[in-house]
């Protein structure tokens, strides 16, 4: 299980909301001396990491392992843009790295003081990425030019997994001082989080996804099958359109993925990655074995259409 649940955090209560300010790109260099990996044009790429200093690349819908990186620290959850890039959330050194499809090192890096990101989402529409800390801190930033702002609320202790949708709202699973989890909304335009009521309660760190259509949310289960509710969100309200049943899988605290027709994820008691059908759900089509050890991000990496 990655730290995002395993992590206890001794933290005091933030301000409203924290100023602008600006955030420095840092280029880094090759550490690990391993070549660019040779995909065919238009691959496809499934990126698992572990909360071990591990990050898998695997050809996707085959997967088929290509390559395995040493990423310092404790990468957590991922997320892509609209060109493949891939953002890996790295919590021990505070940071976000971001890789070219297929790329062994870093094409940048952005530094989060305090922050402990544990999870990302990109806006399709603008490129900006979200990242979301364990420490009372939600950063949204722009790659290209750098300009950061900083969220807190003083009821959110912390900040977990993030999505945007279609309409570049920001949904975020967080953890308030007096209610516990709860689903969070930052929407388009606005400088302020406020809570979505759901219909049900949630217990613990789930990931939430956009699936085009919906928000899909993740419920614990304590037992099979793992679930994942589809949600349709007006006014910070939401209504359950339709739950996703994972046969012979059980909730996970790691991260799922949505690529199209097809949901990738992850057992609670095991480091396989699965794959399904999506909504439909059922029994898994392809399992890859040891993926992990201790699966905590899942993500494809597609390349532009």
């Amino acid at each position: 299980m990655g730290s995002i649940f395993r992590r206890v955090l001794f933290i005091f209560a933030g301000a409203a909301i924290i100023s602008a300010c600006s955030s420095a790109q840092v280029p880094s260099g090759n550490q690990f001396g391993l070549p660019a990996l040779r995909t065919p044009r238009g691959q496809a790429l499934l990126y698992v990491s572990s909360d071990y200093s591990n990050e898998k690349v695997y050809s996707y819908p085959e997967g088929k392992l290509l390559q395995t990186l040493d990423i310092p620290g404790e990468p957590q959850a991922l997320c892509t843009d609209k060109l493949g890039d891939v953002y890996i959330a790295e919590s021990y050194g505070e940071s976000v790295a971001e890789y070219a499809p297929g790329g062994t090192e870093p094409i940048a890096s952005w530094e989060f003081p305090k922050v402990t990101p544990e999870a990302c989402a990109v806006d399709r529409a603008t490129g900006k990425v979200a990242v979301a800390g364990g420490n009372q801190k939600l950063v949204v930033f722009s790659p290209t030019t750098g300009n950061t702002t900083y969220y807190s609320n003083s009821a959110v202790e912390n900040y977990f997994y993030a999505t945007y949708d279609a309409d570049q709202n920001l949904f975020v699973e967080v953890y308030t001082f007096g209610s516990g989890y709860e689903l969070w909304e930052l929407g388009k335009g606005s400088s302020k989080l406020k809570h979505v009521k759901l219909p049900f309660r949630l217990c613990c760190p789930l990931d939430v996804q956009w699936d085009g259509k919906y928000l899909a949310i993740e419920e614990k289960q304590s037992s099979l099958p793992a679930t994942i509710d589809r949600l349709a969100v007006a006014d910070y309200r939401a209504k359950v359109e339709g739950r996703v049943r994972l046969t012979y899988t059980q909730s996970s605290t790691s991260q799922f993925w949505i690529a199209g027709s097809t949901l990738i994820h992850s057992d609670y008691y095991s480091d396989d990655v699965a794959f399904f059908k999506y909504p439909a759900g059922g029994r898994p089509t392809k399992t890859i074995v040891r993926a992990g050890p201790d699966v905590v991000g899942i993500a494809v990496s597609e390349p532009p259409k």
